[in-house]
């Protein structure tokens, strides 16, 4: 990069230095570019001397690079990752403050420096299809990519299911096969699955249930609190015992034993690194206060998520789902109505709330929730209530729960601030949910520790 680039670069930054980092960058590819030369060069390129494995889909993401981080730190790696929670760098987990899932150029690659400078050899990176599109990730070489599946989502910004399936193609064609190993590595069961094949440099490795999967899940045990499988591979068979409860994060396991399997990780190492992860923080978290129903904190924030969540709950519970959710504001309205349908179809009874409004109206988004719930035939308070407040709603839904029942709330997670009207207010899902349960049981909140 010349200087005169540099210098160019270095006066925007400094005009621009307290703007909200990707708005103001993310109408200029070019700038974008320049951006992340420049933030490489003033890091001194950390990633070109880092193994670096990518991760991206729709959902999956973060579940899927804790269970490659857990694997490669029992093969005794010297690890760091990236994802939706923030950062690992050498056994030291650092909480995220920058909302984004993957980070602007320059705090990526000030991490990656940090991460090269603390001894890792490997880093996993989750990556977002924005982050892909504006750029960030520009100049890494990953050694392997994953694709762990793809439904429609953040159309507000993309426009169209192509644009976004492009978007996150790159991260498939970014891969180059380290001599230690590496691949593309795809869901087979996945209807996008072929459209990601053609973008490889060379032949995918695919996981998935079917026989075409290299790395397959055989004789699977679903139980309440985690799951048992064996899988299978063109080296063997071994069976993995998964804390992690729900089809879905079988898939996640099979992707990450996938990554595991190219990098030629011992079956034992594999298995192991995947019964580590007891859990993965506001993904299925079981909130206990000795109430007599279950409260569980997800993130699911697609339809396609919600009703996987919502099915596999399903089969777990003799009472009621009680669902509390909302959709975001200014983003992909598409789906809001997708999301009511799937709720009014999956939930006995359903709360909207808000969920980072931001400047759109929240009773815009709420209609269009609503819509979907009247398509799946329920009624206003027979079926569901509109209540804006998230607290309000977390209170009311423990209110109404019985014994058996299911308090399911979703979309925030981990996510630590709640965007109501226009500014970012403190939030913590877990903390409102633990709060609900125990008015709900007669404690003031008054006497809360």
């Amino acid at each position: 990069m010349s200087r005169s680039e540099i210098g160019s670069l270095s006066r925007l930054i400094e005009r621009w230095r307290n703007v909200d980092d990707w708005r103001i960058w993310q109408c200029s590819k070019e700038l974008t570019r320049l951006r992340t030369r420049a933030a490489s060069t003033l890091m001194g390129h950390p990633a070109r001397s880092l193994n670096i494995i990518g991760v991206t889909g729709t959902d999956g993401k973060t579940t899927t690079t804790e269970l490659i981080a857990s694997m490669f730190h029992e093969a005794g790696h010297r690890i760091s990752w990236i994802n939706s929670l923030g950062a690992g760098i050498a056994g030291q987990r650092l909480q995220s403050n920058w909302r984004l899932t993957t980070p602007g150029p320059f705090l990526l690659q000030g991490l990656l420096r940090w991460m090269k400078r603390s001894g890792s050899n490997w880093v996993i990176i989750e990556a977002s299809s924005h982050g892909l599109a504006q750029g960030r990730l520009g100049g890494i070489r990953f050694s392997t990519s994953v694709v762990t599946n793809l439904t429609s989502e953040h159309l507000d910004y993309h426009r169209s299911f192509e644009r976004y399936l492009a978007a996150k193609s790159i991260l498939v064609r970014n891969t180059v096969r380290a001599t230690e190993g590496g691949a593309v590595v795809l869901n087979r069961d996945d209807p996008s699955c072929d459209r990601f094949a053609v973008c490889a440099r060379r032949p995918p490795l695919y996981f998935g249930l079917g026989q075409e999967a290299a790395v397959r899940a055989t004789d699977i045990d679903l139980g309440d609190s985690g799951s048992r499988f064996e899988v299978c591979t063109p080296l063997g068979r071994f069976r993995i015992s998964l804390p992690l409860s729900g089809l879905f994060n079988i898939y996640n396991a099979l992707a990450a034993a996938a990554v595991g399997y190219t990098h030629r990780l011992d079956p034992s190492v594999i298995a192991s690194g995947c019964q580590a992860v007891a859990g993965v923080h506001g993904r299925m978290m079981s909130i206990a206060e000795g109430q007599p129903y279950s409260v569980v904190v997800d993130f699911a924030h697609t339809p396609h998520a919600l009703e996987q969540v919502l099915r596999f709950v399903r089969r777990k519970i003799v009472g009621r789902i009680i669902l509390v959710f909302g959709c975001p504001g200014e983003r992909d309205s598409g789906k809001r109505s997708a999301m009511g349908e799937v709720a009014g179809r999956l939930a006995d009874y359903v709360v909207i709330t808000r969920e980072d409004n931001r400047s759109e109206s929240i009773h815009t988004i709420n209609r269009a929730i609503v819509a979907g719930l009247h398509q799946a035939g329920r009624e206003p308070d027979v079926n569901y209530v509109v209540l804006s407040d998230r607290s309000e709603a977390i209170r009311y839904a423990c209110n109404l729960a019985e014994a058996g029942d299911l308090v399911l709330i979703t979309g925030k997670g981990h996510e630590r601030t709640l965007n109501v009207d226009g500014q970012d207010l403190p939030w913590n899902e877990e903390a409102v949910a633990r709060e609900a349960i125990r008015i709900s049981m007669g404690v003031s909140s008054a006497l809360l520790p």
